[in-house]
């Protein structure tokens, strides 16, 4: 914009704004005038009607009582002549109109017609008789309402005289005269704009020539222009300014350089920085930082207060934070808040707070850290460090700069498993956790692995705090930092004590597993041995000569009979005894075996009991019970060589998992437990190792078989349960056998086949067919046979004795060995029989005396009868009554 153009601009504006401004205050003037005015006339008018008003009433009133309706009319007529009236209306109670000065309205509504709004006013009694009201819009007429009172028989249907003063006639020339004297004072406005405009060329616009040109000289970087202005007045000053401007103009523009590099600086820090007035906490400025956070723009931002973004925050709680600052008593605060970002989510912060009073105004100023990744590490740390609390394993960290190797990190696993606490390890070196003695190739191992920095795993004898010894596996790594540089060793420390414990047993087990085998093995065969010994010797019997033969034939007999109750305590040892389970109680059978032992037991051993009343039943060969009872006592006696007590105990108990703790080699539920304890020397651990051997014995050679305790174990194991030992050198023994409780009641006796309950049949019609792979074994069962009275036919193994049955030779029963070479056993023939020869009968017999050979048999015809061997003549004349029934 030119100068000439700021100059007409400005004098032309300041003169209408003058002439504006004196039409202003005129047209308020004149609009307050008329209304003034209005007011005073609508008074005087509503005082005009309420003196005619009872004046009219009284004339009217008299007209009608004296019945001149002439005169009443004429009255109307001279009434509607006065200067302002316009209708005049009276009617009756139900707002008719019966006289008007108006004919036309006569008879008509009151409603109807120009006077409706005075029905309000007669509607409303309480407000009283007499009764005024402007009405606006078109109309503009003055109401009055009066009414008649104490009317008499002829003026009784006259209720109410309604008067109307027209007002437009009165405001028409009220309005001229106000729009007369507008003209008036418009022209003199007009005058007084033209003078001021002239004045303003001359007085302000030419200096402000001057001023501007010097201004845009400023403007444009000449800081040594003046204006020259001499003048007295605010002009002068404004040019005086000028040469001061132009003096500190470069220093201000030093300064501005300055704050531009501070907001710079500012702006671009990672943390918030939000500065707030101190008086009214609303925000001044915000860093991008602080925008970017919070979400917000800086426009957003500004003119918020801290308590919109800050959390659990207002007005009063932000005072009492801040007045220790604000008072001068501390330099800065520092707190941790939760900052609330525009979307509604919150993030943590470290904020620094400054007051800065001597700013204008004084302001607070406050940086702030986000704090969200700080607190994501944390919590990862936390859970890191959770984590490994919660694990089974034992977890150290030392310090692999000292030599001493100290523990900077224990996990709760670790307190657990050596019994100190967290303060107690923490510091110390780890040798404390170190028993002296049988660590020293671990030891060695260890200190290798650490000058090479290499993982290792070892196994280490440690120590608890209250003295106790532990074995623990210790996988051992070192850690590097991000340099590559050695800092720390970190252990994984497992408790294996019980772990080692468990593999000892099971080590034991299959070893015991093993010897079974090989002793069920020896047994079948020396049965076969027996068999052919037994049965020979029966047949000798037959034929002796004098009592001398018969007396050596006889003792031979003996001997084999010994032979085979040596053979079943194997097998009893192997789980391959034949047992005969019955439902019985165990009390009764611990008290027949201490009734027999009591006459032998000798004089210096005492004999107590101490048996449950309530004792569970359980489902077990009671002549095992009470030989297991035998050989246990003879066993207790023979340890005590100077006497002592022996005491059989019995109890129900129930086993579960955790309180077994892998301890006892049974499923956990309930059982019978029948105690052997004695108070004698006690049984070093070395012997408890190998006290269920078979042959292991700890007497004389002469003294024992060492048969005793491994034919209770297998007692045990294959009736369901177990043997445990309890023992220690100098504290006696106690032997524990466990048995399943038997819930049902209806189990019987198992009978036997050779158990004879009929007269013979005769068997000269019948014939066997032998399968025997032992030649020696065959031949005799042939012989036994046919003293019988059978017919016998022979093949050595299973597979021709399907072909000879094929052939379709005519044979009553089968007598098959179990176990024979050549792929098929005594079972597979069974099943071929009852598929293909189902009118044959089958008898089964074996070197093992139980079930163990036969679980890889065809459970379909497990149930045969199985004769033993060896067995006597008889046996075998029963199982063959027996099968033939």
């Amino acid at each position: 914009m030119s100068i000439v153009k700021g100059k007409s601009s400005i004098s032309t504006f300041i003169s209408l704004l003058v002439l504006g401004a004196g039409f202003f205050l005129l047209a308020v003037y004149l609009t307050l005038s008329y209304g003034y005015q209005k007011a005073q006339f609508r008074q005087s008018s509503e005082n005009r009607l309420n003196f005619i008003g009872p004046r009219i009433i009284q004339v009217t009133q008299q007209l009608i009582t004296l019945d001149a309706r002439d005169g009443l009319d004429q009255e109307m007529q001279s009434m509607q002549k006065l200067p302002g009236v316009g209708l005049i209306a009276i009617v009756d109670q139900n707002n008719k109109i019966l006289y008007s000065t108006d004919t036309s309205l006569r008879g008509q509504s009151l409603d109807s017609t120009d006077l409706a709004i005075a029905a309000d006013l007669i509607a409303k009694p309480e407000d009283g008789i007499n009764q005024t009201v402007y009405q606006r819009g078109a109309l503009q007429q003055m109401l009055g309402v009066f009414g008649y009172s104490k009317p008499d028989a002829r003026s009784s249907n006259i209720s109410h005289l309604v008067i109307s003063l027209n007002m437009q006639r009165t405001y028409q020339s009220l309005r001229l005269a106000l729009l007369s004297q507008a003209l008036i004072i418009g022209l003199l406005l007009i005058v007084v704009a033209s003078i001021v405009w002239y004045l303003l060329q001359r007085v302000v616009i030419k200096p402000l020539q001057e001023i501007i040109a010097t201004t845009r000289a400023i403007a444009e970087g000449d800081f040594t222009v003046r204006s020259h202005l001499s003048v007295n007045n605010e002009l002068g000053e404004i040019s005086a300014t000028l040469d001061s401007l132009a003096q500190s103009s470069l220093e201000q523009v030093d300064a501005q350089n300055t704050q531009r590099r501070l907001s710079q600086v500012v702006n671009s820090m990672v943390d918030e920085v939000i500065v707030c007035d101190a008086e009214t906490f609303e925000v001044i400025n915000t860093n991008k930082a602080a925008q970017t956070n919070l979400r917000y723009s800086d426009a957003e931002l500004v003119g918020m207060k801290p308590w919109q973004f800050v959390e659990n925050h207002s007005y009063a709680s932000m005072s009492n934070f801040l007045d220790p600052l604000l008072d001068g008593l501390i330099d800065h605060i520092s707190c941790e808040s939760l900052h609330i970002r525009k979307d509604g989510t919150t993030y943590p912060v470290r904020a620094s707070m400054q007051y800065m009073e001597h700013q204008t105004p004084p302001v607070l100023v406050a940086i702030s850290q986000d704090l969200s990744e700080l607190r994501t590490q944390e919590l990862h740390a936390q859970l890191c460090e959770r984590a490994m609390d919660a694990v089974s394993e034992g977890i150290i960290i030392t310090d692999a700069g000292q030599s001493t190797r100290t523990m900077v990190y224990v996990n709760q696993a670790v307190c657990d498993m050596s019994g100190f606490s967290l303060d107690e390890l923490l510091g110390k070196s780890t040798q404390m956790l170190r028993t002296s003695n049988g660590n020293q190739i671990a030891f060695s191992k260890i200190a290798d692995a650490i000058k090479k920095a290499e993982s290792i795993e070892v196994q280490i004898d440690a120590l608890k705090k209250d003295g106790s010894a532990y074995v623990t596996e210790v996988s051992m790594s070192p850690v590097f930092n991000t340099l590559g540089e050695l800092t720390n060793y970190i252990g994984i420390h497992r408790d294996v004590t019980q772990k080692l414990l468990t593999e000892e047993k099971l080590n034991q087990a299959q070893k015991i597993k093993a010897i079974g085998h090989l002793s069920g093995g020896v047994a079948h065969d020396f049965n076969n041995l027996l068999s052919v010994i037994v049965g020979n010797l029966e047949l000798l019997k037959t034929g002796a000569l004098d009592k001398a033969q018969l007396a050596r034939i006889e003792g031979a007999e003996v001997a084999a009979h010994m032979g085979a109750h040596l053979t079943r305590r194997l097998l009893s040892f192997a789980s391959q005894q034949k047992l005969a389970p019955i439902v019985t109680n165990v009390n009764d059978h611990v008290r027949n075996a201490a009734a027999l032992l009591a006459p032998t037991i000798g004089e210096t051993i005492t004999l107590t009991e101490n048996l449950a009343t309530d004792l569970w039943s359980t489902l077990s060969d009671p002549g095992e019970v009470e030989t297991a009872v035998i050989n246990l006592t003879i066993n207790a006696r023979d340890a005590m060589s100077q006497g002592g007590t022996i005491t059989f105990i019995t109890a129900n108990i129930t086993l579960d998992a955790q309180s077994m703790d892998g301890a006892l080699d049974i499923e956990p539920g309930e059982y019978v437990r029948l105690c052997v304890m004695d108070n004698g020397p006690g049984i070093s651990e070395a012997v408890k190792a190998r006290i269920f051997e078979p042959f292991f014995t700890t007497k004389q050679d002469s003294e024992g078989s060492g048969l005793g305790l491994a034919s209770v174990f297998g007692f045990a194991k294959q009736s369901g349960g177990c043997v445990e030992v309890s023992s220690s050198v100098g504290e006696g023994t106690v032997v524990s056998i466990y048995l399943p409780r038997h819930l049902s009641e209806d189990a019987g006796l198992h009978k036997s086949p050779g158990t004879l309950d009929e007269p013979y049949h005769s068997f000269s019609d019948s014939t066997v067919l032998v399968v025997e792979d032992k030649a020696m074994v065959r031949e005799l069962t042939v012989h036994q046979l046919q003293s019988l009275g059978f017919t016998t036919l022979e093949v050595e193994n299973g597979v021709k004795a399907i072909e000879l049955l094929e052939s379709g030779v005519e044979v009553s029963i089968v007598f098959s060995d179990i176990i024979m070479p050549g792929g098929m056993d005594g079972y597979d023939v069974a099943q071929w029989v009852k598929e293909n020869r189902p009118q044959c009968r089958m008898l089964l017999t074996s070197g093992f005396n139980g079930p163990a050979d036969w679980q890889e048999g065809n459970t379909e015809v497990t149930d045969l009868h199985v004769l033993q061997k060896p067995y006597r003549l008889d046996d075998l004349r029963n199982a063959l009554h027996e099968t033939l029934k």
